[in-house]
């Protein structure tokens, strides 16, 4: 095998355990969450102190935490779209500036490439406020078929 098709290989492997990782990890908040779990911690929530994020129910220590993580994610990826726009236009200036007659190709590809990063991040931040909603919608339908169901309990057919 020749470098190109190990690194290809080693390169791919890595991604396929993150995703499986992610996975297993999103299933055990879930289930966290299922028993009345914080989705981090794993303490019994509270009634009345619960924050909702990416779909997932967290204690108050665990929502502060992963708000500061969220908050400085962002951050980063608006100083990469901004560098990389930056990059891609100061990079053609100086292509340009040595002759090169591939210069005007830098800055396209450079800006897309930040684009392509505003509007992935736009993206994950709607799915994230799509999971929070669909889950407290699941929540509310779930407290409607207990309060239902229990309010048969309450009155057996044929009594």
């Amino acid at each position: 095998m020749t470098p190109g098709n190990i690194s290809v290989v080693v390169l791919g492997s890595a991604a396929v355990l993150v995703a499986v990782a992610m996975h297993l990890l999103n299933r055990r908040a879930h289930r966290r969450n299922a028993r009345d779990e914080c989705a981090g911690c794993q303490q019994v929530l509270p009634s009345h102190d619960r924050y909702r994020i990416e779909g997932k129910v967290y204690c108050p220590r665990c929502a502060a935490r992963l708000r500061v993580r969220l908050t400085a994610a962002y951050l980063t990826l608006a100083v990469l779209i901004v560098a990389t726009g930056l990059l891609g236009v100061l990079g053609s200036i100086h292509l340009w500036r040595q002759g090169d007659p591939t210069w005007w190709l830098m800055a396209p590809v450079m800006v897309g490439s930040a684009a392509f990063l505003f509007f992935g991040g736009r993206s994950i931040l709607r799915a994230m406020r799509d999971r929070n909603r669909f889950a407290e919608e699941l929540e509310r339908a779930r407290l409607q078929a207990a309060a239902l169901f229990d309010a048969d309990d309450q009155h057996p057919p044929g009594a």
